[in-house]
């Protein structure tokens, strides 16, 4: 049933799912080599979390909706509890799930836009996510460039996604690095040798189109594009970025 994959004989039937907890990972971390794991999915789904590579770097996923998941990652990795996770999506769609609704412009704009290593932050101030905002009442989605990762995104719903390091640490390389932060306290990790990348680059919606808060992984080739469309103003009044 499962391809390429190197499962502990602790894993339990597929067929009978059962919640992940705090204890999860103790001894019983996986690894797998795809992201096309039906196992892979049906972990994420049920409260794991693990490291998984993602079209920018190496990082900690659960699911979205999972706030036990969310706060095992917090503790786990010693962020700050203040600051949000990026959530990964399969598509635009999956933005209504938070309670944040779209105007038709924004809608066109961030179609435009994604699938790209372009996280965008939109509001958010629904009290049943404010685990995820935690208090900000805005959040930063990403619909991934990388097709195998939307692919994974359909199966589980929405992720959060934050780099594989213990706060204040380099973001693992390799899943050897991510392995000797985390150790078992982690549910699995899946391998795709080592990623040299950069964050996404970070945009928050304004009234007036998208403001860069982080350059990082959008090549710039794309944002000088002189044409007319969704734009981010960067505070030089000699050029526009567009997607």
């Amino acid at each position: 049933m499962i391809k390429n994959s190197v499962i502990s004989n602790t894993m339990r039937d597929p067929h009978s799912p059962k919640r992940c907890d705090t204890s999860c990972g103790a001894g019983n971390d996986i690894i797998f080599h795809s992201l096309k794991s039906l196992k892979l999915a049906l972990l994420l789904k049920t409260g794991a979390i693990g490291v998984i590579p993602t079209d920018t770097i190496y990082g900690i996923s659960a699911s979205a909706l999972d706030k036990k998941a969310i706060e095992r990652i917090y503790a786990i990795r010693g962020r700050d509890r203040a600051k949000p996770f990026i959530v990964l999506i399969s598509s635009l769609d999956d933005i209504a799930l938070f309670g944040t609704s779209l105007t038709n412009r924004t809608r066109e704009d961030l179609m435009r836009i994604w699938p790209a290593p372009v996280s965008i932050i939109l509001p958010c101030t629904s009290k049943k996510f404010h685990y995820l905002h935690r208090g900000i009442k805005s959040m930063a989605f990403r619909v991934p460039a990388w097709a195998p990762l939307r692919t994974l995104l359909k199966k589980t719903g929405p992720l959060v996604s934050t780099s594989a390091n213990p706060e204040g640490e380099k973001p693992a390389e390799t899943i050897g690095q991510a392995k000797k932060y985390f150790g078992t306290s982690l549910d699995f990790y899946v391998e795709k040798g080592m990623i040299r990348g950069l964050s996404s680059t970070v945009l928050r919606l304004t009234k007036d189109g998208f403001e860069v808060l982080r350059h990082g992984a959008a090549k710039k080739e794309r944002l000088y594009i002189e044409k007319q469309g969704s734009y981010v103003n960067t505070g030089q009044k000699s050029k526009r970025w567009y997607f």
